[in-house]
């Protein structure tokens, strides 16, 4: 980080540099060999897709990651990750800190991380479901799973009442480029059976399928299949989305003076000392 620099100019920076990142993590990690440099004359998400060099990609991989990067952008500042982001810089921390808080924010399993949660318990379905198709089968292991006391990865928001529209769009895409994938006729199997079956359950307040219920399965489809960087995919983009508000923030709020930091007030709500 440069003193000579401010919120927007290294944010842009950022933007340029985190393909390059997540690629260098991606081959390393999944034995795909060195690292394959940069072409920057290529789109941003073409440029991406040719420094992951992924053995086994799809044609179809370049358009799946250029609608998983508009879909896991932002959506609003009140979610975990971005509140966390623009909370540290509120501090007057730079991008680069805000966004390593944001990032650590986005780690958890029930957040950032859900993907990847999601994608293991449809394999965990599929080796003991032969037919993805099955409904009835799928049922029947989902009420096994409710039993022992499972989360259902993949449904459920804690604001959205109503199917995930980032998940309606997945859906959608996912009859265009992996329709034949079992994965995905397991998650489509799963849209249905599992939401009736949260619905007959008392305590769920929204049974309905949320965005990581489709991206593994559609990344899997495609040829990314080392799910442990799956969360790191988030993260690429959603540093843009956190990045374009802490930049708002910090230089355009309150006629350029920024927002002031954030400081949560505590009520109390214990017994009350008599006089």
């Amino acid at each position: 980080y440069s003193e000579n620099k401010g919120y927007a100019e290294e944010f842009m920076n950022i933007v340029a540099q985190l393909p390059e990142m997540v690629a260098c993590l991606f081959r390393t990690h999944s034995g795909w060999g060195e690292p394959l440099p940069s072409k920057p004359e290529l789109g941003y998400i073409e440029n991406f897709v040719q420094m992951l060099g992924a053995p086994k990609s799809s044609p179809h991989l370049k358009h799946l990651l250029e609608v998983f990067e508009i879909l896991h952008m932002d959506h609003g500042g009140g979610n975990l990750s971005t509140f966390v982001g623009k909370a540290v810089a509120s501090g007057h921390e730079d991008i680069y800190g805000s966004l390593t808080g944001a990032m650590c924010a986005l780690a958890g399993p029930l957040h950032g991380m859900a993907n990847q949660e999601c994608l293991s318990l449809l394999q965990e379905i599929l080796k003991e479901v032969k037919d993805p198709s099955d409904a009835v089968a799928v049922n029947a292991y989902i009420e096994k799973l409710w039993a022992e006391g499972r989360t259902i990865f993949g449904f459920g928001h804690a604001v959205l009442r109503v199917e995930d529209p980032r998940a309606t769009v997945e859906y959608a895409l996912g009859e265009k480029i992996a329709a034949n994938h079992p994965l995905f006729q397991l998650v489509k199997t799963m849209r249905i059976v599992a939401t009736d079956f949260l619905k007959k359950q008392a305590k769920v307040k929204n049974p309905y399928p949320n965005v990581d219920a489709v991206s593994g399965s559609l990344l899997q489809a495609c040829g990314l299949e080392n799910e442990n960087f799956y969360t790191v995919l988030f993260g690429m983009a959603r540093c843009v989305g956190i990045g374009a508000q802490i930049v708002w923030e910090r230089t355009k709020a309150r006629n350029g003076k920024g927002m002031p930091i954030v400081r949560p007030k505590y009520l109390y709500t214990g017994p009350i000392r008599s006089k």
